[in-house]
């Protein structure tokens, strides 16, 4: 908490991990074109934690880490 959101993308590289945000300014490092391993998007208060859950759980069956590298998974 209280970290540079470019901070948190590093440490996720650097952890094989991808970002899950309802923090739109990770979009932002996204457009710029900074390197990530993927960020997954929901927009605040806009789904349930249930559906947040299930969609996170569906994305973790199908894709890889590869499928998502660089590229944003909206939900």
């Amino acid at each position: 908490m209280g970290k540079p959101d470019e901070l948190h993308v590093e440490f996720a590289m650097a952890e094989g991990r991808i970002i899950f945000t309802q923090d739109a300014d990770f979009l932002r490092i996204d457009r710029a074109g900074l390197p990530h391993n993927g960020i997954i998007y929901c927009q605040k208060n806009s789904r349930s934690i249930g559906e947040i859950l299930r969609s996170l759980v569906m994305i973790w069956e199908y894709l890889e880490l590869d499928d998502l590298t660089g590229r944003v998974e909206f939900i």
